[in-house]
């Protein structure tokens, strides 16, 4: 038999050593035992970290929220993890890439700060929290979660807070601060939070049009350039963006029409009409209302409708396939019109100058941050962009060949525009957005911030239970 070396066995003694440690414990069951029980991932706001940020240092508002939070919670183990992502709105800057890259960015760090420290600590829990553009990228990284869309499953997150959320959606969480339901500002989050839905809970004051976006178009409008608008490729996300925004405003009518379509090609819609037939016109009379000016069948469509309720009811029933076939060709017609609305803003549409109003609109926001006195003169630079941009769509997409954008163009009147415009001015100078550690959002008094935290010490509380 062959003698092993002794330098050999102390270097395998000195290992042995190392790995068990001096208490006999291994260096993993000591990692483990140093591993926090929840930690609390905090994405801050706009303009309130960077890149380059140390992550364990408390930053923005939600500070006030996470570290007493820790304080609070003992004996069990939380701790706090500022996420570093650049946290930008303007995209115009040779070290700024904008608001939606600014978002994707948050996501990307936020997920592999978890798998981090999930490596290390495999039993920790983990609670989602953000506040403004943090509130998306949280939001964001929240939705991938629960529809299994990222590396993280869903059973290590106690729960998601959201403060003040650009991207709120009218329905699927409840929302602390509001009656109704609301929109946020860069449109409403798609597919909702999948299997984490019953631990989410989202946090908004009422003039607060980030996560409370009025039903205004412009502001709307401005919302979804500002917020969507891809720095890689600023132009055609231009375009793909206003496409969207004119889409989303004939989405009604589309569906109104697919409706009557469908109602008048069941085998037993003539029962159907009499059942509920003065509900059924009534209700297209509203849509015919509303979109009268552009679908020049709606009329013929009424039209027929009834002629089919009159025939039904006196027993003319040989009208009956004229007037069916008159009401399903008319809604197929202008079916087609609509369709070749949206593209044709896709292909037209001058992406420059709506990319323009996206770095305007962060300008303005930018503003409303950090230079106050600047926002008058940068309302004003979004009024002049807006009116370029809508003044070049009308002349490369026109109505006498759409017809269908004919009241999508009438919301943005010279005069409705500014103002729409200077009640986002108003908005950004009242301090709605910025007061949530201090403005009562419920009857008890207590502000978004301590809302906030009394709902993340429940949901760490749970752990206690185990």
């Amino acid at each position: 038999m062959r003698r092993i070396a002794p330098v050999v066995l102390v270097t395998i003694t000195t290992v042995i050593a190392f790995l068990i440690g001096p208490n006999g414990l291994s260096i993993a069951a000591a990692a483990a035992a140093s591993c926090p029980d929840a930690t609390v991932v905090a994405v801050p706001g706009t303009t309130e970290t960077n890149p380059a940020a140390n992550p364990r240092v408390p930053a923005g508002l939600l500070k006030k929220v996470v570290e007493p939070v820790k304080k609070a919670t003992r004996p069990v183990r939380v701790t706090g993890m500022y996420v570093p992502y650049p946290a930008d709105i303007i995209g115009s800057t040779a070290n700024a890439l904008g608001y939606s890259f600014s978002r994707r960015q948050g996501v990307d760090n936020a997920t592999k700060m978890i798998e981090e420290q999930s490596a290390k600590c495999p039993d920790t829990r983990y609670l989602l929290t953000g506040y403004s553009q943090g509130a998306h990228v949280a939001g964001d990284l929240a939705a991938r979660i629960g529809a299994q869309q990222s590396p993280i499953s869903a059973d290590k997150i106690l729960g998601v807070a959201l403060l003040a959320d650009p991207a709120q959606a009218p329905q699927g969480v409840p929302t602390l601060g509001v009656t109704g339901p609301v929109v946020g500002f860069a449109g409403a989050r798609q597919g909702g939070f999948g299997a984490l839905t019953d631990r989410v809970i989202s946090i908004c004051a009422p003039g607060d049009f980030y996560c409370n976006a009025p039903a205004s178009p412009t502001i709307r409008l401005i919302g979804l350039l500002g917020s969507q608008i891809d720095s890689a490729d600023p132009t055609n996300s231009a375009r793909q963006v206003l496409a969207i925004a004119g889409g989303t405003f004939l989405a009604p009518v589309t569906a109104a029409i697919a409706g009557v379509t469908t109602l008048l090609t069941q085998p037993n819609f003539g029962a159907n009409l009499i059942s509920g037939g003065q509900r059924f016109v009534a209700a297209l009379v509203q849509q015919a209302g509303v979109a009268g000016p552009i679908l020049q069948g709606v009329g013929t469509v009424i039209n027929a409708v009834q002629g089919i309720i009159t025939a039904v009811t006196s027993g003319a029933f040989g009208q009956i396939p004229g007037l069916v076939a008159t009401a399903v060709k008319t809604c197929a017609d202008m079916t087609a019109r609509i369709t070749a609305t949206t593209p044709a803003i896709a292909d037209h549409a001058s992406g420059r100058n709506w990319a323009a109003v996206g770095n305007a609109i962060g300008s303005l926001q930018q503003a409303g941050v950090e230079h106050p006195n600047a926002i008058a003169d940068r309302t004003k630079n979004v009024f002049d962009v807006v009116s370029v941009g809508l003044n070049a769509l009308m002349a490369a997409v026109p109505v006498q060949q759409f017809p269908a954008l004919g009241p999508f163009y009438a919301q943005f009147t010279p005069q409705q525009v500014i103002n729409e415009l200077m009640a986002f001015a108003r908005f950004l100078q009242g301090g709605a957005h910025t007061s949530y550690d201090s403005a009562p959002l419920d009857e008890a008094g207590h502000t978004g911030v301590q809302l906030m935290s009394r709902w993340m010490m429940n949901q760490i509380g749970q752990l206690s239970k185990r």
